[in-house]
């Protein structure tokens, strides 16, 4: 089963953009998306009039200011610099992330958490749905069930909304995994789970199906049962159209396809507010994390990064 909402969140804010740069709207004709998001303001606006508006709506995250040495504008840009002599609709991506940089207030980062929330209350609906219907139907005891999400959303961490950010808000997704045989209630922080190559060996493996020699990613049935994995990875890789990102159980590492490089200490910094590249101590660090990259874009013949991590 797959589900649109959160994703829709994205029309909260391109539709300002639109407005504010006198832009054409984007996909103005998905109506029915368009009204979720609207019922969801509708909500937070009668906590204002009623007064409830405070205690109802999220807090600020803790790193929602700006990351010290940001970080953004140096790390280059999938969306061309717009012409104002010839505006189109694509354009909006390219004065996002100014209009949630300098416009957006306190109050409007609160409100979007809001409608955020209000969306993903409808997946929770969704899921109880299938849920009870696997249970009225007697297969509860013969199913896996696994949730996970092709990338998360930045909600106001670092001033930014959406993906394509290797900040943890928007690479880490979660990876639910219940059903026959499954530990109950454990949440696994000692694994590094790569969700979207290890999906097919998961349900591969339970099954009964051999794995594919092709497939890069392991089963994590021993994980979900509670029982020792020997050879597990000791990192995860994630990528986007801006680059790599190598992350351990201490640092993430990220080399961007311009050649800027960033690294974080997630144990010390987990908000990633501070990147450590700058400061020359850390350069051995870096290198050791950047050749280990290197070969995983060797050993899974990543076409595209060999082009500019060499």
């Amino acid at each position: 089963a797959s589900f649109m909402n959160p994703h829709d969140i994205c029309y909260y804010i391109l539709d300002q953009v639109s407005e504010k740069y006198n832009l054409p709207k984007l996909d103005k004709e998905n109506l029915i998306a368009r009204k979720t998001v609207h019922n969801a303001i509708l909500l937070a606006q009668k906590a204002k009039e009623d007064g409830t508006f405070d205690k109802s709506c999220p807090p600020l995250r803790h790193n929602a200011g700006l990351t010290e040495n940001f970080i953004i504008d140096k790390m280059g840009d999938i969306d061309p610099k717009p012409d104002p002599e010839n505006p189109k609709r694509s354009d909006i991506y390219y004065y996002k992330k100014e209009y949630t940089k300098k416009q957006m207030t306190e109050e409007d980062w609160r409100m979007y958490s809001w409608v955020y929330n209000r969306l993903m209350e409808h997946v929770d609906r969704q899921i109880g749905i299938i849920l009870d219907a696997l249970k009225e139907s007697g297969l509860e005891e013969n199913t896996i069930v696994v949730f996970t999400s092709d990338h998360g959303e930045m909600n106001g961490a670092h001033k930014l909304v959406s993906k394509n950010y290797f900040y943890e808000e928007s690479s880490r997704v979660p990876f639910l995994i219940a059903g026959p045989g499954v530990k109950k209630g454990v949440v696994d922080k000692e694994h590094f789970i790569a969700a979207s190559t290890d999906l097919i060996p998961t349900f591969c493996d339970y099954a009964g199906v051999q794995i594919p020699e092709s497939v890069h990613g392991k089963s994590i049935r021993k994980i979900a049962e509670g029982k020792n994995h020997e050879d597990w990875r000791e990192y995860v890789i994630s990528e986007n159209v801006l680059g790599r990102m190598f992350r351990t159980d201490g640092f993430k590492y990220i080399y961007y396809k311009n050649g800027y490089e960033v690294l974080y200490d997630m144990k010390n910094d987990p908000d990633e507010m501070i990147n450590l590249a700058i400061y020359p101590k850390y350069r051995k660090q870096m290198d050791g994390y950047k050749l280990e990259l290197k070969q995983w874009i060797e050993d899974s013949n990543d076409l595209v990064a060999k082009n500019y991590l060499k």
